[in-house]
Formats: C-alpha cells, sequence, structure tokens
C-alpha cells in the first residue's frame, strides 16, 4: 500500500521510549528516570525533516521529564494521558502525517489513529503488535539511539529515498542499522 501524505510530526511518548521506563523511588517519591544518552544529539539530524514533539503521562515525574526533554534538549513538551491522546493529537496535528513512538499497554489506542506507529523492542507485547514497525533498540538503550533511528526510518520509507519504495514495512518489522543510509 503507498502511503499518500508524507509525515510532518514525529510524536515521541517520554517514558519507555527516550528512557528505560524504570523510575526510582524513595520514601519522598519518584526520585530519577534514566534516559538514553544518544537520542539528543541523532534527533537534531530530523529537526529539519520534521516537527519533534514529546507527550508525557506521568504526572509525578513530570519536572524530571521537563528537565530533560525540555531544557536540555530543546523539544516541545506536553503532558497528555494516553486516553486522551488522540483528542490531543487531532487538534495539534494532522492524524495523517504522524509518525508515533510509544511502547505502553494503552498505546495501541493511539496507533489506530496516526499514519505510522513505531514501538522500541521492549514495548508492551500488544503494543508490538500493534504497531507498523519495531526497533531493535530497547527504549533509553544506548548507544543505538531508539527515537532517532526508528524516526530515521519511517522519513526515508515515506520519501522513498534509501528506505526502498515508499511502501509501509509489513506488521511487526524490525529495525536493522542496515535500513539507515550512513549518515542518517
Amino acid at each position: 500500500m503507498k502511503l499518500t501524505m508524507k509525515p510532518t510530526v514525529f510524536l515521541l511518548d517520554v517514558d519507555g521510549v527516550f528512557t528505560d521506563g524504570k523510575f526510582v523511588y524513595t520514601a519522598e517519591g519518584k526520585l530519577s528516570k534514566t534516559f538514553g544518552p544518544d537520542d539528543n544529539d541523532a534527533l537534531c539530524l530530523l529537526k529539519d525533516q520534521l516537527h519533534i514533539h514529546a507527550v508525557s503521562g506521568d504526572k509525578r515525574g513530570f519536572k524530571i521529564t521537563q528537565k530533560r526533554i525540555q531544557e536540555d534538549m530543546g523539544l516541545p513538551l506536553d503532558l497528555v494521558s494516553t486516553f486522551e491522546r488522540v483528542d490531543w493529537i487531532k487538534s495539534h496535528f494532522d492524524p495523517k502525517k504522524v509518525i508515533y513512538m510509544g511502547d505502553g499497554i494503552f498505546d495501541p489506542l493511539v496507533f489506530k489513529h496516526v499514519a505510522y506507529s513505531i514501538a522500541p523492542a521492549n514495548a508492551f507485547y500488544k503494543t508490538k503488535e500493534a504497531a507498523n514497525f519495531i526497533t531493535q533498540a530497547r527504549g533509553g538503550e544506548a548507544p543505538r539511539g531508539t527515537a532517532r533511528k526508528s524516526g530515521s526510518w519511517a522519513l526515508l520509507r515515506w520519501r522513498g529515498d534509501g528506505g526502498g519504495d515508499g511502501e509501509r514495512p509489513r506488521q511487526g518489522r524490525i529495525c536493522r542499522a542496515t535500513d539507515l543510509r550512513p549518515g542518517e
């Protein structure tokens, strides 16, 4: 099936994509999250081709997320529950032009409404089944840069240059480094 619209937005759920999905708690509450080190530099390479935007449903850890995603990486970030994401996407973007990456149990609800869906290798098994694309890298894993490689691969597929014939890969296809052109 040929895709008719090129993506303009790469929307990423933070926890489980930029992070390993784990939280460190103390008696005072959520203390930390572990972010992968490579996504920031790598996503910079896509910023001239896609609007990159992050969302998180983690209210208790949102200040931690803001520090890394907004302040350190300079990406737009919104606090949006997974259950509200479809309506939020529709009110902010054209869903037919959105690449969405998520790992959680409810992300398939979002996958149904966007043009293209991506899950990291360690996503919930039903989420991987629903995704158009599964990365080889786990969320928050270094040095592969899960978010950047998946965004590059999807963009190349849509553009039709270096990524094949512009067709959507079969469901559940695994990304390998050879799927990307050198320097991308």
